[in-house]
């Protein structure tokens, strides 16, 4: 915020008829911001501060002959700032999807210096290449610093945000509705760590006028997808309905299976279970997981049996007496 200059700046084809032997210059008025630069004595050099900005100030340029001789003129100082503050980002960052803080609050904040006034530092989010809906890509943040004088400076941080689809599902139960209406919704999948998953799901029905345990059957396939990783030219995993007892309408053949990672514990554990009462061992439904899948497609059973018997309404609550008009035989 200060700055020296030599007396000899002033110089602008100073002569002498013999001999000239230096400069002096000193300030008219004493300097600002305790400068060693006093009025009226002179030096071979003459200090300005960031206090001088925009003023401009009047010296005394004072030239001497090898014989002592002098002579004076006065010079007018403008003095200007013209060094640009300087800019500092905080570090770059990468960020899982899972911890991301959209507020960006959390990956830091500028700073800046200038030799000497700073004004302000504004900020410059710039989502070209981020997906503020998934919440993956690089965000850029660009700072302007601005100095009182209006020079500015720009640095830049990268907030690099990965992406990462870990979610469980949860299928629907198989359902034995003792109504005959097949209008029930009969819940839906169900999921944990939907933390940048934008999942969807639909289902489409098949219904089967003739069962031998029902009065209709509606097979319900399931689809689940993520719509942040979906990619409509490749398959979903398929997942198969558990049927471990060999009867259909077993209440171990209802519950929907857990679709989750390896070793998962607790309520989302994968679900162990034989899919065919047939087979040698129960099969872990983690074999059907994977952090990548395209998606999930899955067919609950749904049974509807009539299991009310008829009402007979109108029925007379008097005995009814029943005339026969026609004549009788004498034979009976």
């Amino acid at each position: 915020g200060r700055i020296i200059v030599n007396a000899s700046t002033f110089d602008d084809g100073t002569y002498d008829n013999c001999c000239l032997d230096g400069f002096e210059v000193a300030r008219m008025v004493d300097g600002p911001c305790d400068l060693d630069s006093i009025a009226d004595e002179f030096a071979p050099t003459v200090e300005f501060c960031c206090a001088d900005l925009g003023d401009t100030v009047t010296v005394v340029f004072r030239a001497y002959d090898c014989t002592g001789n002098t002579n004076d003129c006065m010079v007018q100082v403008y003095v200007d700032d013209k060094l640009k503050p300087v800019c500092t980002a905080p570090d770059n960052v990468t960020v899982s999807c899972e911890n991301f803080d959209p507020s960006l609050w959390a990956y830091g904040a500028a700073s800046a210096t200038d030799n000497c006034c700073m004004d302000t530092i504004t900020t410059l989010v710039i989502l070209t290449n981020f997906d503020t809906t998934c919440n993956k890509g690089t965000i850029t943040r660009r700072f302007t610093a601005v100095d009182c004088a209006g020079q500015t400076s720009t640095c830049t941080q990268r907030i690099v945000v990965n992406y990462e689809q870990d979610y469980y599902v949860r299928f629907p139960n198989d359902q034995i509705v003792y109504e005959c209406s097949g209008d029930g919704v009969y819940t839906t999948p169900t999921f944990f760590g939907e933390n940048c998953e934008l999942l969807a799901t639909s289902f489409h029905d098949e219904v089967f006028n003739v069962d031998p345990d029902a009065c209709f059957k509606i097979e319900r396939t399931w689809e689940v997808i993520n719509w942040c990783t979906h990619n409509p030219n490749l398959p979903l995993t398929y997942v198969p309905n558990p049927n471990p007892n060999v009867n259909s309408n077993s209440p171990l053949n209802l519950p929907g299976p857990i679709v989750s990672a390896p070793g998962t514990t607790g309520p989302w554990a994968p679900t162990v279970v034989r899919i065919n009462p047939t087979d040698p061992q129960p099969t872990n439904f983690s074999i059907f997981w994977d952090a990548n899948a395209n998606g999930y497609q899955y067919k609950q059973i749904i049974k509807v049996i009539d299991n009310e018997a008829p009402v007979v309404s109108n029925c007379p609550d008097t005995l009814v007496e029943v005339c026969d008009l026609t004549p009788n035989s004498n034979q009976f």
